[in-house]
């Protein structure tokens, strides 16, 4: 049986990546087009199927693990998508999102000791 802190990294990680998607497939589609270019571009429909299996991943660890720290555990993700934005989007990076990301990080440390 998988533990429950690799079923809640694998729910994070997951959500983590479907947001990039999201990122990607929203340029992609651009400021324009009509919300019905939404279901029809491929990028975005991964995404959703990301977040499908992140749930699933979501509820397989809330069975083993109290929600209070699950939740805590899952502000995670703010930090992974900062950093995956800045390397895989190129996105800016700055001295508030780094003593932001490093806040997140020191909170779940508090919360979870």
């Amino acid at each position: 049986m998988i533990n429950s802190i690799t079923l809640a990294l694998m729910a994070i990680l997951l959500t983590s990546l479907a947001q990039l998607l999201l990122k990607k497939g929203s340029v992609q589609i651009g400021k324009r087009k009509g919300t019905c270019q939404i279901f029809t571009n491929w990028i975005i429909i991964g995404a959703l199927l990301i977040f499908l299996l992140a749930t699933i991943f979501s509820v397989l660890t809330l069975r083993q693990m109290p929600l209070n720290v699950f939740y805590s555990l899952s502000s995670l993700s703010y930090f992974i998508v900062i950093i995956l934005s800045i390397f895989l989007l190129k996105e800016p990076f700055s001295i508030n999102k780094l003593i932001g990301c490093l806040t997140i990080i020191t909170g779940i440390l508090i919360y979870n000791i």
